[in-house]
């Protein structure tokens, strides 16, 4: 039975480290997913 709330406690402990930790690479410096390049590939190949 103890093994069970080990477990339990260790992935509350994981996720509320995740949940809090800053995140500023995600989606961008504004976290809004919009790139600021211009020459942007619109066809992709399988060369490339």
């Amino acid at each position: 039975m103890i093994v069970p709330i080990q477990i339990i406690t260790l992935l509350s402990i994981f996720q509320i480290s995740v949940l809090a930790s800053d995140w500023p690479q995600w989606r961008g410096p504004d976290s809004n997913g919009i790139a600021d390049a211009s020459d942007l590939p619109t066809v992709w190949s399988k060369s490339k």
